[in-house]
């Protein structure tokens, strides 16, 4: 097992001791959950998170998980680190800090810190995120030498919903971002060429412009299911992509729920469609 592996697993130990000597009856729940997805691209993803209560008031979020993807130009392996701390400290209003990785040490590295505020009402809720994040990529080498270019980008995003224990309820969210470069000098062949193998695409995949995402669903007591919308205008080319998926979450088992997700993409200008699915099982305590 890898070194920062070893140390998110020791930290989440060391989480769970003193969430096991500080919670009460009164606490809040905690969480365990197993993701794994997988789409037509042949990308696969792999990832384990905790959500813990520390006492009444703070939550731990703990997270690690893999990505493999498989092309004809070259594989790649993406690594994901989390870490978050959240509080309840002012009513309905919870703030939270998160930092997050993303990358393949070396190659491509994305790495964000992210503060926010939610309030939460009995269905209504509002959130507000900051996004300060550090790119680096490494180039496709061209007569045996590689160029890596380094940029910071920061962004906003804003989310509300209205999502009642039983009945319809929806979410909007809208995200955008700068960045300290004009990316859309980088739309040319040349640059298409520096990026043209399955970890160039994943490295466009984070330049966005902005995000937009709306979910209509239908909450029963045990279970819910949703359709939602996603799209992202890219930084580089300004074309955007369309995500569609249907959600179904159900609790077979007070203390176990699962979700399910699956749906496709698609990106301007071009004629394939990615399909995807992904299942997720939490354990409740």
């Amino acid at each position: 097992m890898s070194s920062p592996v070893a140390r998110v697993i020791a930290a989440a130990l060391a989480a769970l001791t003193i969430q096991a000597a500080t919670a009460d009856d009164a606490a809040p729940r905690n969480t365990a959950r197993v993701v794994y997805g997988l789409d037509s691209a042949e990308t696969r993803d792999y990832g384990v998170d905790l959500d813990l209560a520390l006492g009444r008031r703070e939550r731990l979020t703990l997270g690690v998980g893999q990505t493999r993807t498989e092309g004809g130009l070259g594989d790649i392996h993406l690594d994901s680190y989390t870490v978050g701390l959240r509080t309840q400290r002012f009513g309905r209003v919870e703030a939270g800090l998160e930092y997050r990785y993303w990358g393949e040490q070396g190659e491509f590295t994305l790495k964000t810190l992210e503060p926010s505020l939610v309030w939460q009402g009995e269905a209504w809720s509002l959130g507000l995120y900051a996004e300060y994040r550090d790119h680096f990529t490494l180039s496709r080498p061209i007569a045996g030498v590689r160029q890596p270019r380094e940029m910071e980008s920061k962004g906003w995003r804003i989310q509300a919903g209205y999502m009642p224990s039983r009945g319809w309820g929806a979410s909007i969210e809208h995200a955008a971002y700068e960045f300290d470069t004009d990316l859309t000098q980088l739309n040319t062949p040349a640059f298409a060429f520096l990026l043209s193998t399955v970890r160039g695409g994943t490295i466009a995949s984070t330049l966005s412009d902005r995000v937009d995402s709306f979910e209509v669903g239908y909450s029963w007591p045990d279970s819910y299911l949703g359709l939602a919308v996603t799209r992202s205008i890219s930084a580089i080319n300004l074309r955007y992509s369309d995500t569609f998926g249907l959600r179904h979450r159900f609790f077979p088992a007070k203390w176990l729920s699962v979700e399910m997700e699956g749906g496709i993409s698609k990106t301007e200008g071009s004629n394939l469609e990615t399909a995807y699915g992904r299942v997720s099982l939490s354990y409740h305590w």
